[in-house]
């Protein structure tokens, strides 16, 4: 039995695929046959490499004897947390840092949220006021 969307919003429809498969003890290939489908595309959403598609919401839905949409809330509840995600990361002014201080490394390139203790750390000591 498939969890309720509540409990999973925001997870890769692929790893409740794969759970499931795990718990039915059912190969991504025989699924692949059962639903009509490439067992490649199965196989790239299950390690979360693609998204599910509505035609393939459908197909999973009826095979697994839930809701039409239930795969396609998962997917549109994964991208909306992504793009979230990348949102929320902040940037700092670049005006205000001169590139001469990362002569090192491509300054377009730098994560400023990883490496942000690095980053104040050269600035303070290399920087001006």
């Amino acid at each position: 039995m498939l969890p309720q969307l509540a409990k999973i919003k925001g997870i890769h429809p692929g790893v409740i695929l794969k759970r499931e498969l795990e718990r039915n003890n059912i190969k991504s290939s025989v699924l692949a046959m059962e639903i009509n489908e490439h067992k490649q595309t199965i196989s790239a959403i299950v390690n979360q490499k693609r998204g599910v598609n509505p035609e393939l919401s459908i197909k999973l839905a009826n095979y697994f004897h839930t809701e039409a949409d239930y795969f396609m809330l998962l997917q549109a509840s994964y991208e909306v947390n992504q793009k979230l995600d990348s949102i929320s990361k902040h940037t700092p002014n670049l005006n205000n840092i001169r590139k001469v201080l990362f002569w090192d490394t491509t300054f377009d390139k730098i994560d400023w949220n990883k490496n942000k203790k690095a980053i104040i750390k050269r600035v303070l000591e290399r920087g001006n006021e």
